[in-house]
């Protein structure tokens, strides 16, 4: 019985030593063999059709829809003759005596308000001659966009344009609806309520500067996708009202931009529902008292 349990524990202890002697480890392969072998680089498959060639069109089997070729841009550069004639025409609407100085809206003023910045020929605009001046070419009656655009003009009649719109929502709503009133002056700017939502500038070239065929006196610069979609169009629209605005208000005075917000700009206004249904059952205000031109006589 001795021999067979001395054996059992040689035995064990042999399994013990063996379980505690390191095992070899395998080899990995050198990373210089890993490296040894370039990576295929993906090559995209060639386009079938040139996007610089206007002619060239999609394979059969391509399924992209072809890109039109009139992809790009496009100045529209009326003359400032044509401008002046636009901007006086407009104007003449409002009465023979809605403007005290008519003289002041000249070429140049009308130039600068129906100039989007989009379409400036920014080289003619900053160069100048020896002598500090403007070039001659530059200051030509006959080429537009060199002496600014309409962005300044823009800021103010913006201003001026929500000065109007709150004295004419006051006046009306303030006794019949004064809960509708306190909304619409204290929305914030995301709610159609609001006055920047009423007087966004998009929707100003959307609805007043459509009415007004804005765009075929304005010097502006088209934008056109390759899915050709025109980019660009109700804000350059909406940019001309303000600046039309804000011309007549430098120039003309507070009572003149008034009547051309009454007379140019409301009608064709987008309200809210709600709003305008409020607008249309108020009162009308009552008439202002006549003011002698010229001041009090002694």
């Amino acid at each position: 019985m001795a021999a067979p349990a001395a054996r059992s524990a040689s035995a064990l202890r042999a399994l013990s030593n063996a379980a505690r002697r390191p095992q070899p480890q395998r080899a990995l392969p050198s990373p210089r063999l890993l490296s040894s072998t370039p990576l295929a680089r993906y090559t995209p498959p060639p386009p079938s059709y040139s996007p610089s060639s206007p002619s060239s069109s999609p394979s059969s089997s391509s399924s992209l829809p072809p890109r039109p070729s009139t992809a790009g841009t496009h100045l529209y550069a009326p003359r400032p003759a044509s401008q002046h004639t636009f901007l006086s025409t407009l104007l003449t609407q409002l009465g023979p005596r809605a403007l005290p100085n008519p003289d002041a809206l000249d070429l140049r003023t009308a130039e600068k308000a129906l100039t989007h910045k989009s379409g400036v020929d920014k080289g003619a605009l900053y160069r100048r001659s020896t002598a500090g001046e403007l070039d001659a070419h530059a200051r030509s009656a006959d080429e537009g966009g060199r002496i600014g655009h309409n962005e300044k003009l823009a800021f103010v009649g913006r201003r001026v344009l929500r000065l109007h719109l709150t004295q004419h929502l006051f006046t009306r709503l303030s006794s019949s609806h004064p809960a509708l009133l306190a909304q619409a002056l204290t929305a914030p700017s995301r709610s159609p309520l609001s006055l920047d939502a009423l007087l966004d500038t998009k929707n100003l070239g959307a609805g007043v500067g459509r009415q007004w065929g804005v765009e075929g006196a304005l010097r502006w610069r088209e934008v056109r996708g390759h899915d050709g979609e025109v980019t660009g169009l109700y804000k350059c629209r909406g940019s001309a009202v303000e600046a039309v605005v804000g011309a007549v208000y430098t120039t003309q005075g507070i009572d003149a931009s008034s009547h051309v917000f009454e007379h140019l700009v409301l009608p064709h206004l987008a309200l809210p529902r709600s709003l305008s249904a409020a607008l249309e059952g108020a009162p009308a205000p009552a008439p202002a008292p006549a003011q002698q031109v010229g001041g009090a006589q002694a």
